[in-house]
């Protein structure tokens, strides 16, 4: 009995063991698989993601550059047939509807082409001390015929030195859009106000306008590729949202990040924060 006992008990203590083995190999392998859960879940998120940017990018070509080339189309097509009947008034108008499609065409592709570089990472980047004041200003020239066209007042409170630590030229991207969004935001002879506030680690611009406002279910969706936020400016200016997503990706880029309150019909504050050290 006291042998039938011994072999019982060991018998017993060695399937604890293999149980205990057991149990620890079903948690090892419990963990990897769900380590293999999150890397799968994480890979067919970046296939949506990339599959929502190549429906951006073909929507952008096929729809958002075809239309203003029509008209480009069609106005040379009036110039070119009826130039001699029209006063000088009629062509003056041409022209100036030509150059503002032109303008238009031509900051589209340009987002277009240095968002395509930045979603394969082709973009390099150049941080160093710049003056973020500087970088304004040379904005605010690119764009003043359009200000001026739309007849807004615009306000420009930076002070001389707004010392940042950014890549310059991602940076003149991120206000030119922000400005123009502004502009084009913006009913006639409304405000636009560009202002600057800094704290020990960060510098913040923000473009405030009072123009048509940004609704609750356009603001969550401002910065995803694979929703279409498409919005008419108040001259019925073309709109694809493609500006936005490359500003917050060249925010992040540099260290920074955007940020947007706004309420329907009553303006939109834009904010960009950008880092004043290289070790933040």
């Amino acid at each position: 009995l006291f042998l039938l006992f011994y072999i019982f008990e060991r018998v017993k203590r060695h399937n604890r063991k293999e149980q205990v083995k057991l149990e620890e190999k079903i948690k090892i392998r419990t963990k990897e698989l769900i380590k293999e859960k999150d890397a799968l879940r994480k890979e067919r998120d970046k296939v949506d993601e990339m599959n929502a940017t190549k429906d951006k990018f073909f929507s952008i070509i096929a729809h958002d550059l075809r239309s203003p080339f029509n008209s480009l189309l069609g106005l040379t097509d009036v110039l070119k047939q009826d130039f001699d009947y029209l006063d000088d008034g009629e062509k003056k108008e041409i022209v100036d509807n030509l150059n503002k499609t032109a303008n238009q065409s031509f900051s589209l592709l340009d987002n277009l082409l240095v968002w395509s570089r930045s979603q394969r990472n082709s973009v390099e980047i150049y941080p160093g001390f710049y003056n973020l004041t500087t970088v304004v200003d040379e904005t605010l020239g690119l764009l003043d015929s359009t200000i001026r066209s739309k007849k807004i007042t615009l306000r420009n409170n930076l002070k001389d030195e707004c010392i940042g630590y950014f890549d310059k030229n991602m940076v003149l991207t991120i206000v030119r859009n922000l400005v123009s969004n502004a502009i084009k935001f913006t009913d006639e002879q409304g405000i636009i106000e560009l202002s600057a506030k800094e704290d020990d680690l960060s510098i913040h611009l923000h473009v405030k306008d009072n123009g048509i406002g940004i609704s609750d279910v356009d603001l969550e969706n401002l910065f995803d590729t694979g929703k279409q936020t498409r919005r008419k400016g108040t001259h019925n200016e073309a709109g694809t949202g493609l500006g936005l997503i490359l500003c917050k990706d060249f925010a992040e880029k540099n260290n920074g990040r955007l940020q947007v309150q706004s309420e329907l019909k009553k303006g939109s504050v834009f904010t960009l924060s950008l880092p004043k050290h290289p070790d933040q």
